[in-house]
This record gives C-alpha cells, structure tokens and sequence, in this order.
C-alpha cells in the first residue's frame, strides 16, 4: 500500500471515530480560502488526497476524488505525528 493510499486509509478510520470527539470545532472551519496541496509524485490513478495548512500548524485533509464529502482536521502534533510515522516507513504495506 503505498503513503497516499494508508493516508487515506487512515483518514477513513478517523472519520468512524469522529463522534467519539468531544470538541464539534475540529471539524467547524471555513476551508473556502484554503490551498489544497497534492503531493508532487501523485500519479493519475485517482488515489490520492489534498492537504491544506491551517493557522496554528493544523492541517485539513480531504479525499482528492470526492472533496465534496468533507475533511479531517489534525492538529500540528497529530500531523507531525502521522508525518514522522509516514517517513519512517510505518504506512508501507506492500
């Protein structure tokens, strides 16, 4: 499984668990102004998900395909957190 396809993977498991959060807010924010960004080696196969930069060093992800559906807010120590896993080769699952 390659980086993008566990991030999303990840993402999907984050949304199943959204309820459990107490604190609405990390989800209520206006995205209109944002800059999605794709990663550069994303190919066209369609699996691939956007990152925004949030004030405070949050991030928003959203799924490249369907961004109508919403995103997922992490905070600056979730996504250093996933960042360092991602890089240390804990989202590779070939």
């Amino acid at each position: 499984m390659t980086g993008e396809l566990a991030l999303i993977a990840h993402i999907e498991e984050k949304q199943r668990h959204m309820s459990d959060i107490p604190n609405p807010d990390l989800r209520s924010f206006d995205l209109t102004t944002a800059i999605w960004r794709k990663a550069s080696a994303s190919g066209g196969e369609g699996s691939c998900v956007e990152v925004a930069q949030l004030p405070g060093g949050d991030r928003a992800v959203r799924d490249s395909k369907d961004p109508r559906r919403g995103f997922l807010r992490f905070t600056a120590a979730e996504w250093a957190a996933f960042r360092a896993g991602a890089l240390g080769g804990h989202a590779d699952y070939d």
